[in-house]
């Protein structure tokens, strides 16, 4: 009997602690979509279609750490370079080429529960300037990766 009460008292305070850190990670992960969402509107809201940005991809890739120069006209990328670089190849940027994929790769990830995403926005404009993004998978190493945003400019 004593030992069948230590048992109950045992599960009750593995509940009692839990529970808390489950609400914590579900209230989080509800934040970030809430908060995307928020940005997401507020970049929309400004009907900016044309622009250029800088962004650098920190990642196990060929053109990793490269700063790479995109210039969107009518919602669409018409320009990617590599700024004082090659790219070997472009297809690491083409799901970065817009702001609006950027924000659909958020989505994604943040949708798909496979992954931690830490996101900062610009206050003016709602744009992404950081994303950062690592796998939950325990022990894979290789599955993290980080996108600054700089340089971003509205082309008259």
């Amino acid at each position: 009997m004593k030992n069948r009460l230590f048992y109950e008292r045992g599960r009750f305070c593995t509940l009692i602690f839990l529970l808390p850190l489950i609400c914590f990670a579900t209230s989080c992960a509800f934040l970030q979509k809430h908060e995307i969402d928020q940005k997401r509107e507020q970049w929309t809201a400004q009907k900016i279609t044309d622009y250029r940005y800088k962004i650098r991809l920190m990642a196990f890739t060929t053109d990793a750490g490269k700063n790479v120069q995109i210039e969107v006209r009518g919602g669409k990328q018409i320009s990617l370079k590599c700024v004082e670089c090659e790219l070997k190849s472009n297809d690491s940027f083409t799901k970065l080429d817009t702001i609006e994929k950027l924000f659909d790769l958020i989505q994604h990830d943040l949708e798909s529960g496979k992954y931690d995403v830490a996101v900062k926005y610009d206050e003016t404009s709602g744009y992404p300037i950081s994303i950062d993004v690592k796998s939950k998978e325990i022990g894979v190493t290789d599955s993290s990766w980080q996108y600054k945003i700089s340089d971003f400019e509205i082309i008259k």
